[in-house]
């Protein structure tokens, strides 16, 4: 039997929320699906939406005026996903959104003004897929974007205004991206099978651009 929950702020179990004006909205259609949801600040917002059966999303802000998205599912039924959001700082933003079988984002943020973004939705396949972003810093972007299955994505930042991007279609694919440092970028490309890709930069103003295929 199918079912349908409504969370808003302070009326769910495994909402909590701490201080003043901050915002939180769940909702899951399916069965054993599970959502928890901690904001300590102000005027912090947490979204997440869940379609399927036995998916998981925790969504943690420290701060004031985070925003946080998790979406798993929304044109078919999707199972067994894994969504993590953390955020200590100020004006930060994450956003998820997985469609499939046994896909799993984390993202993690200590700094103020960082975004992350994570995409693993392919409509015809999309399993056993894992991306993990993690940002310290001020001022860092992550884009992370997998479609097929078997592929995994790294991205940690330590520094300022640094940027980081991954495209992942096919197979067992996997990238590693590590930047120490202020306004480095590091674009990576990968479309087939098999691929991998390993970026390390350290320093200021270094960059980086990565395209591997199949012929």
């Amino acid at each position: 039997m199918k079912k349908v929950i409504f969370c808003a702020t302070f009326f769910c179990f495994g909402c909590y929320a701490f201080a003043q004006n901050n915002d939180s909205q769940v909702e899951q259609i399916g069965e054993d699906n599970d959502v928890m949801v901690q904001q300590a600040g102000s005027s912090n917002e947490v979204r997440a939406f869940q379609l399927g059966d036995e998916n998981s999303v925790i969504q943690n802000q420290t701060g004031n005026t985070n925003e946080a998205e998790a979406k798993q599912g929304s044109t078919f039924a999707t199972f067994l996903n894994n969504i993590e959001q953390v955020q200590l700082g100020d004006d930060n933003s994450v956003e998820v959104i997985q469609e499939g079988t046994s896909n799993i984002a984390k993202q993690f943020q200590t700094g103020d003004f960082n975004e992350a973004y994570i995409e693993q939705n392919d409509l015809s396949l999309s399993e056993d897929n894992e991306a993990l972003q993690e940002q310290v810093g001020n001022q860092n972007k992550t884009n992370s974007s997998q479609k097929g299955v078997g592929n995994y994505s790294s991205e940690f930042q330590t520094g300022d205004e640094n940027t980081s991007g991954v495209i992942q279609q096919g197979t067992a694919h996997e990238s590693m991206v590590s930047q120490t440092g202020n306004l480095n970028k590091s674009n990576v490309s990968q479309t087939g099978q098999n691929h991998k890709s390993n970026v390390f930069q350290s320093g200021n103003t270094n960059r980086v651009m990565i395209s591997q295929g199949n012929n």
